[in-house]
């Protein structure tokens, strides 16, 4: 994946530490993104899990998704 894909997105702090483990001379450290990282108007650093809120967990996790997919959607454009 690493050298098939331009970008590979992490979700919270676990799944980076797994994609950068992979990585082990870290040749592809330039790829590897965390999604909170797109966002434009939410503030964390990590996609949390929605099972854990209730509904209220997955209307805030699809919130956050939209958010930053539109800034990645600008990221993608901005370096095409």
């Amino acid at each position: 994946d690493y050298e098939t894909f331009d970008m590979i997105i992490a979700m919270d702090a676990s799944n980076m530490r797994d994609l950068q483990d992979l990585d082990e001379d870290g040749q592809y450290e330039d790829k590897l993104h965390m999604m909170t990282s797109f966002c434009q108007r939410e503030s964390t650093d990590h996609v949390p899990d929605p099972y854990y809120g209730g509904a209220d967990g997955f209307e805030r996790v699809l919130d956050l998704l939209e958010d930053a997919c539109e800034g990645l959607l600008q990221h993608i454009q901005i370096r095409r």
